[in-house]
């Protein structure tokens, strides 16, 4: 059965005073509703997962952190951030998914090893930044190592990188981490001598992420079979792509007086688009905030960079939709048809953010990994709540599907309840570029 934006719309509407948590949140049972791809013959079973001229786009729940897997068309892989950190001292975080008897960073290897067509080798690694809620940090682990230098504790994507083998890998930082200047957020230590340790070692290849550039992450298996595959690299410690081949804006030290000496580890974060055939699409890690000029203009970052990127099919949101992010230029330029949030927050539900995304484009669908179960109380009607995934109440992975070339794509909802990677519902196709 194929669904169309609008029938999601109207399905969520129908969904949005349902009362869906999930059973480890609320103990009264979900109650029954419309589903718009209650036909759909996928739901109800495990995911059909990737094969080739395929690309899979995956966010995976853990509950403290943003956690991306992709696999390109050809079987390139890149895991973009996994997070270890202790969820437990913040009252306004979700549980961990599934449950807590394993650090977040076992769970994200063991979906891995479900859907990685390369089983234990991933192409690309990438930190957006240097948060531990994207890295993981020296506070939460599998333990320390020993008799390697300066040793570092096996967290986040440390700990992957102990069972895993990586190609090539990219953070903000290398080689001089010290572009704008030198900064050190909470997982930046660890990462830096988990990174450090295995480029020296030549356990993977660090590589300075160069924005601006075109095909950077690029297809390694089989390129040739997909010519219309193509990734451009859009911003980086402060640095955006203007859209002319070869020119870069850097905006903090245009700025340096006006900053003050301040400067947001978020605004750091690597973003880069993707295109299959007529597919789009961003991704920007917690890309967001701004500077003064001289003039005592304020440049948003995001508003910058929006029309650079362009109009995209899927938009992973910057910030996890936090307040400070996807600001209406940033909004307006991308108009994206669904944006998925990696969620672990009361916060990463804002009605600015939402308003500003659903305003943009027509249809509009968001989709985020999971709802803190307290945003029904802050939010008990507003407008844009049709447009949430009623999935999202109850929590589950998301999984973007492009096929056909690039030209359609859908959007699935998997189980976070166990490992069954049940498919709970199904989007879709959509056509893209539309």
């Amino acid at each position: 059965m194929k669904t169309t934006r609008r029938d999601f719309i109207s399905a969520c509407s129908a969904l949005a005073g349902a009362g869906m948590l999930a059973p480890n949140l609320q103990a009264q049972s979900v109650p029954e509703a419309p589903n718009p791809a209650a036909e759909n013959p996928e739901v109800g079973k495990p995911y059909c997962g990737w094969k080739e001229g395929e690309m899979d786009l995956h966010y995976i729940l853990t509950g403290v952190g943003e956690n991306m897997f992709h696999i390109y068309p050809d079987g390139t892989t890149l895991l973009l951030d996994s997070a270890d950190r202790d969820a437990t001292k913040y009252d306004k975080n979700l549980p961990q998914m599934p449950d807590s008897s394993r650090l977040p960073s076992e769970w994200i290897m063991r979906y891995l090893t479900r859907v990685n067509p390369g089983g234990k080798s991933i192409d690309y690694m990438m930190l957006s930044h240097y948060h531990c809620d994207h890295g993981g940090s020296e506070k939460m682990g599998a333990g320390t190592t020993t008799g390697r230098g300066e040793d570092y504790v096996l967290s986040g994507l440390a700990n992957i990188g102990e069972h895993f083998k990586f190609t090539k890998c990219f953070d903000r930082g290398f080689p001089t981490y010290d572009h704008p200047k030198h900064m050190e957020s909470d997982g930046y230590t660890n990462f830096v001598r988990f990174s450090q340790y295995m480029h020296k070692a030549g356990k993977f290849q660090m590589e300075e992420f160069n924005v601006g550039q075109k095909d950077q992450i690029a297809l390694v298996k089989n390129a040739a079979k997909f010519p219309t595959f193509h990734t451009r690299n859009i911003c980086r410690n402060g640095i955006i792509w203007t859209g002319k081949e070869g020119e870069c804006r850097d905006f903090f030290p245009e700025n340096e007086k006006n900053f003050k000496g301040w400067m947001n580890e978020n605004s750091m974060s690597l973003g880069f688009t993707i295109e299959y055939g007529p597919f789009r699409y961003f991704t920007g890690g917690d890309f967001s905030g701004g500077v003064w000029t001289k003039d005592d203009e304020r440049i948003e970052l995001d508003a910058f960079a929006g029309p650079v990127i362009g109009k995209l099919d899927v938009c992973k949101t910057n910030h996890h939709s936090y307040k400070d992010a996807m600001t209406p230029g940033f909004c307006n330029a991308v108009q994206a048809h669904i944006y998925v949030s990696n969620v672990w927050d009361l916060y990463h539900l804002q009605g600015n953010t939402m308003t500003n995304m659903t305003q943009a484009a027509d249809d509009v669908l968001v989709c985020p990994t999971m709802i803190h179960p307290k945003n029904r109380e802050i939010y008990p009607s507003e407008p844009w709540l049709k447009n949430l995934a009623p999935e999202a109440w109850i929590g589950g992975h998301v999984v973007v599907k492009v096929f056909d070339g690039g030209r359609q794509y859908k959007l699935y909802y998997l189980t976070v309840q166990d490992e069954s990677m049940t498919v709970m519902n199904v989007y879709g196709p959509f056509k893209s570029g539309t």
